[in-house]
């Protein structure tokens, strides 16, 4: 980790999390907007969700590494965020992919393309559904795509109802963000086959 970059957010996040209840990235992003400590990051409303989140994720590894040394553990994953005292010292995997993401700064910087590729690799690892013509039928009512679909733009409309839908523009968002990234998935795995039998 470089250490010539130290996180503003750091006292912020250890003053919320000392309530000691657990906390999610996007409820911790909105008490410290509503606090004044987190602003506009980015003029693109994608590439702002994705600095937000890192510089979030980049606060909470930052501290876990300070806390190594005190009685408590900060225990870190997007769903659950919750400082445990008295807890048992527990040394971070030197492994985590996820955490030397977030300790690398120059992630920070990635183009709008880089997000929406990351993005993607990220939900590709989950597993999926298979399609069947009922289900397109009825997710297509959402996604209001033309038929065959093309994968550019399947890829514009996930944008739009992921940015219209992402819990951190509302945190009554999260069932719904989550259904339309699994119909996402669902497309884009339908879109490659048809492609893959079409060549």
């Amino acid at each position: 980790m470089d250490d010539s970059h130290y996180n503003p957010l750091i006292e912020p996040i250890l003053a919320l999390l000392t309530d000691g209840q657990s906390w999610k990235v996007h409820t911790l992003a909105s008490q410290l907007k509503a606090h004044g400590h987190l602003g506009r990051l980015d003029e693109d409303s994608m590439a702002d969700l994705a600095k937000r989140n890192f510089i979030i994720m980049n606060a909470l590894f930052q501290l876990q590494d300070e806390l190594l040394k005190s009685d408590c553990y900060l225990s870190i994953s997007s769903l659950h965020i919750q400082l445990v005292y008295g807890h048992p010292k527990q040394r971070p995997s030197s492994n985590d992919s996820l955490r030397e993401y977030y300790l690398n700064w120059q992630n920070y910087a990635l183009s709008r393309e880089q997000v929406i590729d990351l993005l993607d690799q990220f939900w590709q690892a989950l597993p999926i559904n298979t399609l069947d013509d009922t289900t397109l039928a009825l997710i297509n009512k959402r996604w209001k795509l033309s038929q065959p679909i093309q994968m550019q733009a399947l890829k514009k409309r996930w944008r739009a109802l992921a940015l219209a839908h992402h819990p951190d523009k509302n945190t009554h968002c999260n069932a719904d963000f989550q259904q339309i990234h699994n119909e996402y998935q669902q497309l884009l795995q339908y879109v490659r086959v048809k492609n893959n039998n079409c060549n």
